[in-house]
């Protein structure tokens, strides 16, 4: 999200495979076009990992192409907007580079990144790494089998810093979802997690278990948006709900509106005014039906 403008980058889709293009919504007309980009984006651009840290200035990692955990990538690319063009630059790294990966999440703090989870398609895993540029971006492992609370491995789950802190929200794997009364915390000072109890809601108790959702953190407070969780191996439990969680008290509180549509694997930013988009993402329990809908919300209605 930027200014009066929302952007779609990449993604998949069954009957084109591969997206590899940018597509922009204006906010105010409800009008979408696309963004020109100076090259090709990546052939690995489904459950890639995204940190923006500048306006118009964001970082991609990793990513899967289709068939998905088949070809995974642990590239580092630079994607900026100049003269009205994107502009995408494939960085050089070096350090403890992490494996090929999707799912992951990435987040930003200042000038430093940190990479949480992720799979192989085959592997699950919880781990943290630090990348920062001095002369070059340069990556860090944080964390190693034994470090304290380790967490089990994930991915499709979502992650917020506050101050030393990242808290880490959900995912899974293909055939289980991770639970949210407990939520594992990563401390980037003492470089080891401890477990954080949050606090049910009064009359809801705690959301369910669930990977694959929407996340956004404004001011003190994180959104939790739709997702899914597994009643079997074979189908998804397709969720609606919306949740706030504060981090200053780790009380839980469901909203009362709900998704007009339920989805997972879709994307979500929220406005400086407190409005929250949510973009696709499937719509069924076996993640054959698709869509390109747009939803949003104000958190000051809820």
């Amino acid at each position: 999200m930027h200014e009066e403008y929302l952007y779609v980058i990449g993604g998949y889709h069954p009957d084109s495979s591969i997206l590899k293009d940018i597509w922009r919504l204006n906010t105010k007309s409800n009008a979408w076009e696309t963004c020109h980009v100076t090259n090709l984006l990546p052939s690995t651009m489904a459950s890639f990992s995204l940190s923006q840290y500048l306006s118009y200035h964001m970082l991609l990692f990793g990513g899967t192409s289709f068939p998905f955990g088949h070809n995974q990538s642990n590239e580092l690319y630079s994607l900026f907007k100049r003269d009205g063009y994107f502009n995408l630059v494939l960085e050089k790294a070096s350090g403890d580079i992490p494996p090929p990966c999707y799912g992951s999440a990435f987040i930003s703090a200042g000038d430093t990144h940190y990479l949480v989870g992720g799979t192989t398609g085959r592997e699950y895993n919880s781990h943290i790494w630090k990348l920062e540029k001095k002369n070059s971006w340069h990556w860090t492992k944080l964390t190693n089998e034994t470090t304290h609370l380790l967490p089990k491995g994930r991915y499709k789950h979502e992650a917020f810093i506050k101050e030393t802190l990242i808290f880490i929200f959900g995912g899974g794997s293909t055939v289980d979802a991770e639970p949210l009364d407990k939520l594992p915390v990563f401390d980037t000072a003492s470089k080891n997690f401890i477990t954080i109890s949050t606090s049910p809601d009064s009359k809801y108790g705690f959301p369910l278990p669930r990977k694959c959702f929407g996340a956004v953190q404004h001011e003190e407070s994180v959104y939790i948006i739709g997702g899914c969780s597994h009643d079997d191996q074979k189908m998804a439990n397709v969720l609606n709900d919306l949740w706030r969680i504060d981090l200053a008290t780790f009380q839980w509180t469901k909203l009362e509106v709900v998704l007009p549509v339920g989805v997972f694997f879709h994307s979500a930013s929220i406005t400086p005014d407190g409005w929250i988009y949510i973009f696709g993402g499937n719509c069924d329990g076996q993640s054959k039906v698709r869509t390109n809908i747009v939803q949003r919300f104000s958190i000051y209605s809820t």
